[in-house]
């Protein structure tokens, strides 16, 4: 009586325990496909199409309207938040300025002025500073950037360089790998390939 006892209380667990193994692998199973399905929903927004309440001459002129300097940078990004922000940097002859400006609303999310090195006073401001009437428009470099990779865009930047501004994407793969970067010169609007 006691051994069949044993026996019984012993299959019982058994059974119980298999039972419990199913549902963990199926939780693991629903976990592994919701997280797949958030990562290829984030790859099908494309900031090529997308339009934000907030343009980046709207976030400019923010920057702008708190300091006076040369455009050195313009991005548009997801932030901390999981939202898009505008980052702007604005440079003086002694200062950079750097605000991030919520796309949706408008607001401002971080800002920060911090004072040049000594080698970069002056300087900074001539080599990186972008004159936005003499580049090509945003749209045409996206286009060109497209014409290199396909793909949703995800992450914009123009940004001065010592060899003039430069465009640069972020094109999601369409074949699940790695992002590709591409780079335009905001001037010429030529592919610029790695060097």
């Amino acid at each position: 009586m006691r051994r069949t006892l044993v026996v019984g209380a012993s299959l019982a667990l058994a059974v119980g325990l298999a039972g419990c193994g199913d549902d963990d692998t199926d939780h693991k199973s629903s976990s592994s496909s919701s997280a797949s399905t958030s990562a290829s929903g984030a790859s099908s927004e494309d900031l090529s199409t997308k339009k934000f309440p907030v343009t980046w001459n709207d976030a400019l002129k923010t920057a702008q309207d708190k300091f006076d300097g040369d455009v050195s940078k313009i991005e548009l990004e997801k932030g901390a938040s999981g939202k898009y922000e505008y980052k702007i940097e604005l440079l003086s002859d002694q200062q950079k300025y750097a605000i991030q400006v919520d796309a949706d609303s408008g607001d401002t999310v971080n800002e920060k002025t911090e004072d040049l090195d000594k080698d970069e006073v002056q300087s900074e401001r001539k080599s990186d500073k972008i004159d936005m009437s003499s580049v090509i428009s945003l749209d045409e470099a996206m286009t060109k950037a497209k014409q290199v990779q396909d793909g949703p865009i995800n992450k914009w930047k123009i940004e001065g360089k010592d060899r003039g501004p430069q465009y640069e994407f972020d094109i999601d793969s369409t074949s699940g790998s790695e992002d590709h970067e591409v780079q335009i010169d905001a001037h010429s609007g030529d592919h610029i390939k790695d060097s």
